[in-house]
């Protein structure tokens, strides 16, 4: 049970493997972001590290503009899936379904535990992977960047009853040599065919606000544009041509 609750909030903070479709996050933000709010993808691939494994990840822009109260507001989406570490699926499957068990219940609870525990290694492995990730964006210069984690928001659902997409989120700190940087990171994942996409939002503390409000709307859109094509598959593979 705990190696399951492990799984899925490791999964969660930078999921591991292959980059998602850039596609399907751009189609989803032009259907459900307001005029006021635009997502674009930044070309190329990056890597960040997470317990020891390189995963790659790509990369777009959300931009909040409210003009009428001279507000602009941008973050970074970081977008991962599990397509090419089939080993972690079945540890995450269970979590997916739309009614859990007693068990898997628990698996959360271990998840949210380990999470808030500074002392727990899936909280140090979190803070570990943001730390490297935060010096790789400013040069890798050996800052020795300190990450702290705040205001930990728990994992839970945030879908509705057509999908189920599982969020988490936290005030990020950073801080180097008497300069304290507070960002705020929030992320999401869901199935996607046969495989599960994490999606991540990295933003300023002060812009968190409209830009969470606008992610969790693209998300929400393209994990139940995820679960219409499994709906259309499951139909088309299904032979009646002997009930003719």
């Amino acid at each position: 049970m705990i190696g399951k609750s492990l799984a899925l909030l490791a999964a969660l903070a930078l999921s591991a493997a292959l980059p998602a479709g850039a596609s399907d996050l751009t189609e989803a933000a032009a259907a459900a972001l307001p005029p006021m709010v635009t997502y674009r993808e930044l070309p190329g691939t990056e890597t960040v590290y997470f317990n020891g494994r390189a995963i790659p990840y790509t990369v777009g822009q959300l931009v909040a503009s409210l003009k009428r109260d001279d507000i602009y507001c941008t973050g970074y989406v970081l977008s991962t899936s599990t397509a090419e570490d089939p080993a972690i699926e079945p540890l995450l499957a269970p979590y997916f379904r739309y009614q859990l068990d007693p068990k898997d219940y628990a698996g959360l609870a271990a998840v949210n535990r380990a999470f808030f525990d500074e002392n727990a290694a899936l909280h140090q492995a979190v803070q570990a992977s943001i730390s490297r990730w935060a010096d790789s964006m400013v040069g890798g210069a050996g800052a020795q960047l300190e990450v702290t984690l705040r205001d930990m928001e728990p994992v839970r659902r945030a879908g509705d009853v057509n999908c189920v997409v599982y969020t988490a989120g936290a005030r990020i700190v950073l801080s180097s040599e008497g300069l304290i940087l507070p960002l705020y990171g929030r992320g999401y994942m869901y199935r996607d065919g046969d495989h599960y996409r994490t999606v991540a939002l990295i933003t300023s503390d002060d812009s968190r606000g409209p830009l969470t409000y606008a992610l969790e709307d693209m998300v929400k859109e393209a994990a139940l544009r995820a679960s219409e094509r499994d709906i259309r598959a499951f139909v088309a593979s299904i032979d009646l041509s002997q009930h003719k």
